[in-house]
């Protein structure tokens, strides 16, 4: 496939916001636009998954064989899923806002207060040399957009308690989160997928390939339900079944929210949130985060707001046809069929 919009492209863009608004000075020198790779046949893998550009496999090895701690939260979720919509709650909620409802102003010091940063996209530790399987230009790149956080360095030494933000699913996570026995706290973010679909077709222009291809490749369609999805983080259905195994596997340590619930019923879903946290929330407190995550209060604090398209439910609906949709249900079927997590989104697919 030739030239498409990608998941690097989704980086090149959000990540650039977030490089901005993080204390520690990044690169100056320019990097040439081209620089990230801009392809969905992404060449590079890592424990079986397609790796996106910036991706650092010494510290997602370091990741996985983190010290958990009792009280660390792991935020797992979809690309296009609702990431920065829930890291922003759970970040408000653990350090951001008071009790009286103020901003805590030593909070926006730390790595993570503008947004989530992903820890394979950082360095293992200051002054460790990036991972050398990326091509020289997209390190560049990488350093740009992401300033000079790094894993262990930053990301490790948070204030308690953590929060870890990912796309990396399943054995992917730290192996001591995992654990019958294990410690630590999983959030997992799911969404219609269809609507993850939609986002990722639109996010920063439309590719090449269009819906449902043409010269330059098989389309956004055929790429999302390829039981091999080339797309960064691999298949969707992958991962919602990986998801709901960790559910059935690590009980009460696990909170799922869906995006959509979110959207019905922010309040709500900021006190069950709290409540599995064991964070405080006083009125006043959550009235503060309703009004700071709001989308029009996100969009306007410019944090993130380049990754942030429309921000509602079932856009989905005003693109392709029935039969289009339905090649999409049957994928859904033959791969989600009985799978727990999967059974709500089929509400909002129809």
């Amino acid at each position: 496939m030739r030239e498409q919009v990608a998941f690097a492209a989704f980086c090149m863009g959000a990540l650039t916001l977030l490089w901005r608004a993080q204390k520690r000075p990044a690169s100056t020198s320019a990097a040439p636009k081209s620089a990230a790779p801009r392809t969905h046949e992404l060449s590079r893998r890592w424990r079986g998954i397609p790796a996106p550009f910036f991706f650092q496999a010494p510290t997602a090895e370091a990741f996985v064989a983190m010290d958990v701690r009792t009280d660390d939260v792991i935020l797992s979720s979809l690309v296009k899923g609702g990431t920065t919509w829930c890291h922003k709650i759970i970040y408000l909620l653990l350090h951001g806002i008071d009790d009286d409802g103020n901003v805590v102003a030593t909070a926006c010091e730390t790595v993570g207060c503008k947004g989530q940063v992903y820890p394979d996209a950082t360095v293992l530790r200051r002054g460790a040399e990036p991972d050398p399987a990326n091509a020289p230009q997209t390190n560049n790149v990488r350093r740009q957009l992401f300033g000079e956080w790094t894993f262990e360095d930053d990301l490790c030494t948070q204030p308690s308690p953590r929060l870890f933000s990912t796309h990396l699913w399943g054995e992917r996570l730290p192996a001591r989160l995992l654990q019958p026995d294990g410690h630590g706290r999983l959030v997992i973010v799911l969404r219609n997928l269809k609507d993850v679909l939609t986002s990722l077709h639109f996010f920063r222009g439309e590719p090449k390939d269009g819906w449902l291809g043409n010269e330059h490749g098989p389309g956004s369609m055929a790429r999302f339900i390829a039981a091999d999805c080339p797309n960064a983080f691999g298949s969707v259905f992958d991962i919602v079944r990986s998801h709901d195994s960790l559910a059935r596997r690590m009980g009460e340590r696990v909170l799922v929210v869906y995006y959509e619930d979110l959207q019905d019923d922010l309040p709500g879903q900021i006190e069950r949130l709290a409540v599995f946290l064991g964070a405080s929330l006083p009125s006043a407190k959550r009235e503060a985060i309703v009004r700071a995550v709001s989308f029009k209060a996100m969009k306007e604090s410019g944090d993130m707001a380049v990754i942030m398209r429309k921000g509602g439910v079932g856009d989905w609906r005003n693109h392709l046809s029935k039969e289009s949709w339905a090649q999409f249900d049957a994928a859904f079927d033959a791969a989600l069929s009985g799978v727990a997590l999967a059974e709500p989104m089929r509400r909002h697919m129809v």
